[in-house]
């Protein structure tokens, strides 16, 4: 014989028959943790909300919906994170347009028990434009509106690098240089926001000998995508935003044929500052 034994578990939600129903006076909802989104980071980040009652009140139902959208999302002037809300055993969502809070969700805010909860998670590695990103959520109950909660991340400006130059380096072997040589590298990155490009020379744009500028430099000229360079000082290059292309700085290195100089090896550090603003 076998036997079967069940075992229920029951919530309910009483309140005292005094007790008022809930309004916007004893209402709270705010945003807690995540509040900056970087394209870099390589996990997905969770936005999170939290809602507490500050009094004793009388709550059938607690629903969240966005107000300027037809699903929950972060957006901003055209653009949006992509997301998905997590469920959780207080709240879930009954489709994209509406979070419910459930009956356990509902006996801890009227037992006075702050409740927080995640609201959406942000997939790794999206790069939208950088800016603050914003969704308004309106809390209801019985039809009732209780409050409004605006939650913004902000989106960081954010490049990240590819190919030969993830790594920060770029070897360039010139070769021979008795006719002279032309080479070209290409500089792969990815941004979401308007770049500054700074360049570099330790020896203002000449090859030095290994032994030192006393035993002979070679002059060298430079163009990057076509641009000549002037690499007598610094260089600052304003480079357009690209929502997050992949964008290629090309960068081409031209010696004239060396009829005369110091046997040796002759070196330069080109040095290319990426920075998102």
């Amino acid at each position: 014989m076998r036997l079967l034994i069940l075992f229920f578990s029951l919530v309910a939600i009483s309140n005292p028959s005094w007790a008022r129903e809930c309004d916007a006076t004893s209402f709270d909802a705010r945003q807690i943790g995540l509040d900056e989104y970087d394209a870099n980071d390589l996990t997905d980040s969770i936005v999170r909300v939290s809602v507490r009652l500050s009094d004793d009140c009388e709550l059938d139902d607690l629903r969240i919906t966005p107000r300027d959208a037809s699903v929950f999302v972060l957006a901003s002037a055209g653009s949006a994170l992509n997301s998905t809300h997590v469920d959780a055993p207080e709240v879930f969502a009954s489709n994209r347009s509406e979070i419910l809070f459930s009956p356990l969700g509902l006996k801890a805010l009227l037992d006075g028990v702050e409740v927080p909860f995640e609201f959406l998670k942000l997939d790794a590695g999206q790069f939208v434009p950088s800016g603050n990103y914003q969704t308004i959520l309106d809390f209801t109950s019985n039809g009732q509106e209780l409050g409004t909660l605006v939650v913004n991340v902000l989106v960081s400006p954010t490049i990240r690098m590819f190919g030969e130059a993830e790594n920060g380096n770029i070897n360039v072997d010139l070769g021979r240089l008795n006719e002279g040589v032309s080479i070209r590298r290409s500089i792969y990155f990815r941004s979401n926001a308007r770049t500054t490009l700074t360049i570099e020379s330790d020896n203002l744009g000449a090859l030095t000998h290994e032994n030192g500028a006393q035993l002979g430099t070679i002059p060298y000229s430079s163009s990057l995508n076509g641009i000549p360079l002037n690499l007598k000082g610094p260089t600052g290059i304003d480079m357009a935003p690209n929502s997050g292309q992949l964008t290629e700085a090309a960068v081409q290195i031209d010696v004239a044929p060396v009829t005369s100089a110091y046997a040796g090896v002759y070196r330069d550090v080109i040095t290319l500052s990426f920075t998102a603003q």
